[in-house]
């Protein structure tokens, strides 16, 4: 899991994205850094791994059963790049652990990094 301050070539342009990029750098500057490694050591040591790292911007749900339930079920996830036209800000937890259930075995996300959320639309 990585946040939304990893570029990827294909990403869109997104105020969004530049204000975390900003607070993110005057804020958390370490982990802004420890995210820009991981992308780094995946790109340039991941060759022959099964690897996906998914970038978040935010995460919303609660953890109970009732919450869970109603929340894997309320809407699609959009996967790929940042900005997209059906990309939004933020994905439940429900629906982020549907959607790595669904694509654990799946090679369509290998060795890539898609920006998750909940598909707008």
């Amino acid at each position: 899991m990585g946040t939304i301050s990893i570029s990827r070539p294909d990403d869109c342009f997104s105020v969004f994205k530049l204000m975390v990029h900003v607070l993110m750098c005057l804020f958390a500057s370490a982990i802004y850094a420890n995210m820009h490694n991981l992308s780094a050591a995946f790109q340039e040591e991941g060759q022959g791994l099964d690897w996906t790292v998914f970038r978040l911007a935010a995460i919303s749900g609660e953890s109970d059963e009732i919450s869970w339930k109603r929340d894997r079920e309320t809407g699609s996830v959009y996967a790929g790049e940042l900005g997209g036209g059906r990309w939004t800000t933020s994905i439940t937890r429900a629906q982020l652990a549907r959607w790595i259930v669904e694509n654990i075995e799946s090679r369509e996300w290998y060795e890539s990094m898609p920006a998750l959320s909940t598909f707008s639309g």
